[in-house]
This record gives C-alpha cells, sequence and structure tokens, in this order.
C-alpha cells in the first residue's frame, strides 16, 4: 500500500500518519488484494528499486498464490525492463499462458 511504502522510506512519518491518515490519499492497496488473484502471476522487481522498496515486491509476489518472483539484480524502478534477459523471462512466462503454446 502507498502508506507501507511511505513509513518503509520515511520510518518517521509513522506516527504522523496515525494521526492524520489523509496524508497519504492514495491508498493502492495491492497487498489486499493479492490473495484473491486466482491467474498466472509474475512480479518483476529491480533490486535497487529506488522508489517501491524491493521487499514490497517479495511481499506481494508471496501474497499472490502460485506467483512468480523474478528479482532483477542491479537495476531500479524504471530501468528494469531495459535488459534483454528480462523481456525474454517476461515473454516465456507470458507464451506458457498462450494457446498456441500448448
Amino acid at each position: 500500500s502507498m502508506p507501507d511504502m511511505t513509513t518503509g522510506l520515511y520510518p518517521f512519518l509513522r506516527p504522523a500518519l496515525k494521526l492524520v491518515p489523509w496524508m497519504v490519499l492514495d491508498r493502492f492497496d495491492n497487498k489486499a488484494k493479492a490473495p484473491s488473484l486466482n491467474l498466472p502471476t509474475m512480479v518483476v522487481h529491480g533490486m535497487e528499486d529506488e522508489i517501491v522498496p524491493f521487499q514490497m515486491g517479495e511481499e506481494l509476489a508471496a501474497l499472490v498464490p502460485g506467483a512468480q518472483l523474478v528479482p532483477v539484480r542491479g537495476m531500479g524502478h524504471n530501468d528494469v525492463f531495459d535488459r534483454p534477459d528480462v523481456l525474454r523471462t517476461i515473454a516465456a512466462f507470458a507464451a506458457q499462458g498462450s494457446p498456441q503454446a500448448k
């Protein structure tokens, strides 16, 4: 969730968010929705992500039944898809669910 990410990056805000939770208006609560997903899921996350801590990607993947986590070493938030090996991994995962692959 956005509040979790905010307090993960800026722990000193935790008390303030308890007093005034409206400081972070966008809840974007993936963790609450993740366990109900019923489809093949791949979580691709840069291990050097400067926006969303890598630990949050690990947590999200653990919450989605059967999800595959792809940690991308040396990559951040916006450059994770710049690597051809990552794109091949995603394409292979997508092809597993395509009718042509069956």
